[in-house]
């Protein structure tokens, strides 16, 4: 496994036991960022990225779109071959890392969701 470069700031926030939340400050090293920002710039230059409401989505009872957004999945535009190429997916490791579950191990109960979960996807939105 990768060595993770770390130097996050984390916040686990227990105001309400029942929807604990963890806020995580730098996240990206700095390299990283500046690789995260090519990409979705990238993206917003070669409108890959579809308006949210064509997508599934909350709707208000008359059927329209919540969200103003634009997103979309990774692994939808990436062939399994490519995905690797994604410096978004790429960053992704830190979420596989001890040091990662330890923290969400204080997020009960909805750490256990994440720890017996065996697959991820990542939505770019905007």
């Amino acid at each position: 496994m990768k060595k993770v470069e770390q130097h996050w700031k984390v916040q686990v926030v227990k105001d309400n036991p029942t929807y604990p939340f963890i806020v995580i400050d730098n996240w990206y090293t700095p390299q990283e960022e500046k690789n995260i920002w090519k990409e979705l710039d990238w993206y917003s230059s070669h409108e890959q990225i579809d308006r949210a409401e064509d997508t599934i989505v909350a709707r208000y009872s008359d059927g329209t779109s919540m969200s103003k957004a634009y997103r979309f999945y990774t692994g939808d535009y990436y062939s399994d071959t490519g995905y690797n190429k994604s410096h978004v997916a790429n960053y992704m490791y830190k979420q596989r890392t001890p040091e990662f579950h330890k923290i969400i191990g204080e997020c009960m109960p909805y750490a256990r969701s994440f720890m017996t979960s065996n697959k991820d996807s990542t939505l770019i939105s905007y």
